[in-house]
């Protein structure tokens, strides 16, 4: 996470200038993170605070804009504070993010936890020189984290987007509670499926969120290998090969080819054996089948009109789900 160290360096050094004053008055510099997310769906509370419990921290839970609450704006912000460095902050925050990314997959609740941090909303390098100069420090507003010193002397920008459905705060706080279990033991390729499922979740296209789904499983599958047995049947195959003498330098070639490319078998495959060995067998036909007309609708070959592809979504949507909630299941057991 080289680019995530660096953002956090960045940020310590855009505060420089209000820690030397701290130090210089023999203050204790704490430190402040913030997580600003989308939700695909607006919490249905007519309130603008929710507080829940993460790590053992208190996360305070605030529509993006103050002036709405949560029923009205489907930008949230997750802040905890009083950190002693920044990188603890960081980590937090991070730790936070992917917990609530993988959560909010497990559980069918679509939401963008920026895991880019990038800056939504900028306010040129001048106005916030001036700002600095009657000391208060600007932020950018952030689709992400973000790590600044805790003080009151902090201003931010806000950006929103609303949505059409309402949902309970208690399914996120729900998340936040089971999520560290669930993200204990979480590989990049993990999180990343996760990402992609929230990406199927929160897409506006029936193919789009297709995909995303049937992509955040071939992901996970990818790390399925040959059986011991089979890869040194492989292995032994060429020098079998090699004393045949039914076949002429020509399809020995060929078949070398063919043998070499066997030491990466297909995705399809893959994906059938990381579905056996989640204990999912029982949906394996059904995944099948879908696979099948995905790639045909996918590849051009197979029409399917608009109602078809939202069936098609609903049944990845359930059989990704089954098969990502397994797979983080089976880490967290580990």
């Amino acid at each position: 996470m080289d680019e995530f160290a660096e953002y956090i360096r960045e940020k310590k050094k855009a505060f420089d200038q209000y820690i030397e004053v701290k130090r210089a008055a023999g203050s204790a510099i704490k430190w402040r993170v913030r997580l600003r997310i989308r939700l695909g769906d607006r919490l249905s509370d007519e309130t603008r605070l929710i507080k829940a419990k993460f790590h053992g921290r208190v996360v305070t839970i605030k529509p993006s804009n103050a002036a709405l609450n949560f029923r009205e704006d489907n930008w949230i912000v997750l802040t905890a504070c009083r950190f002693a460095t920044a990188d603890e902050a960081a980590e937090f925050g991070s730790a936070l993010q992917s917990a609530l990314a993988i959560g909010g997959a497990v559980s069918g609740v679509g939401m963008d936890v920026g895991v880019e941090n990038t800056a939504t909303v900028r306010v040129g390098e001048v106005i916030k020189e001036a700002i600095a100069k009657a000391g208060q420090f600007w932020l950018d507003e952030v689709h992400g984290i973000n790590v600044y010193p805790d003080a009151p002397v902090v201003l931010t920008s806000f950006g929103k987007l609303k949505a059409s459905v309402l949902r309970s705060s208690d399914r996120l706080i729900e998340i936040m509670r089971q999520a560290p279990s669930r993200s204990g033991r979480v590989s990049h390729r993990t999180l990343t499926a996760a990402l992609m499922m929230n990406g199927g979740l929160m897409a506006s296209h029936p193919a789009a969120a297709l995909a995303l789904y049937v992509g955040a499983v071939e992901l996970l599958a990818a790390e399925e290998k040959w059986s011991v047995a089979q890869l040194a049947w492989i292995k032994h195959a060429p020098s079998y090969l090699a004393t045949a003498t039914d076949l002429s330098d020509t399809e020995k070639a060929e078949l070398q080819a063919g043998i070499l490319g066997m030491l990466n078998f297909g995705v399809s495959i893959k994906v059938r054996r990381l579905i056996e060995q989640l204990g999912l067998s029982d949906i394996r036909q059904r995944w099948d089948e879908l696979y099948s007309k995905r790639s045909k609708f996918l590849h051009g070959a197979q029409y399917m009109s608009y109602r078809d592809l939202l069936n098609m979504q609903s049944d990845a949507k359930e059989l990704a789900s089954l098969i990502v909630s397994a797979h983080v299941q089976k880490l967290a057991k580990k």
